[in-house]
């Protein structure tokens, strides 16, 4: 399994994507169907350092507790997917085996949150969704929630956390609105 980084942006702005990803990052145009129906109308790009974006990440953390916290998580993800118990640890099994060897995923590495600060600053929006991939990225189902929207200054200094299957917008201060949420995501009524 790898993990990929999916950013997603105006049309307009595609070509801004690849020229700050520049040198440091490649940015690619993804394909993906079903990430294209999360985000739509926008253009997706897959975020990496050539390969997958597992290198994106910091450090490894390999003490036990961490990692039963993170089969712990992962069982209660497959769960609610209605996933029978013999699959859920099939998965398990192959998450904590794969070539990743099982790491424990800090957070996203500076350099990188950098470029995305700096390309929501560009464009106005970036969403942003870290899926690891079983298979081909181009084929594979993703399901992935609405998540929270943050600032570049935000992401910036790691306030912004990055869990996977979740999307992310990014948008500078100056365009958020009181109570703001995610594109195509009401506030609920206890809210407001």
């Amino acid at each position: 399994m790898c993990l990929f980084i999916t950013l997603a942006v105006a049309p307009r702005h595609a070509e801004s994507v690849q020229r700050i990803a520049g040198r440091e990052l490649e940015a690619r145009p993804q394909v993906n169907t079903s990430i294209a129906k999360l985000v739509a109308p926008r253009a997706t790009f897959v975020l990496t350092t050539g390969g997958c974006s597992c290198d994106l990440f910091g450090a490894k953390r390999n003490d036990g507790k961490a990692a039963e916290e993170d089969r712990g998580a992962a069982r209660r993800k497959y769960a609610k997917l209605g996933w029978s118990a013999a699959k859920i640890e099939r998965a398990i099994a192959a998450r904590h085996t794969s070539a990743d060897g099982g790491r424990g995923l800090v957070g996203l590495r500076n350099d990188a949150r950098e470029i995305i600060a700096r390309i929501a600053e560009e464009t106005g929006d970036v969403a942003l969704l870290v899926h690891a991939y079983s298979g081909d990225i181009e084929r594979e189902t993703v399901c992935a929630a609405q998540g929270p929207v943050s600032t570049p200054d935000e992401l910036r200094s790691g306030r912004t956390s990055i869990p996977e299957d979740l999307i992310l917008w990014i948008r500078p201060t100056q365009l958020r609105r009181p109570g703001d949420q995610a594109p195509g995501i009401r506030p609920s009524k206890s809210s407001t």
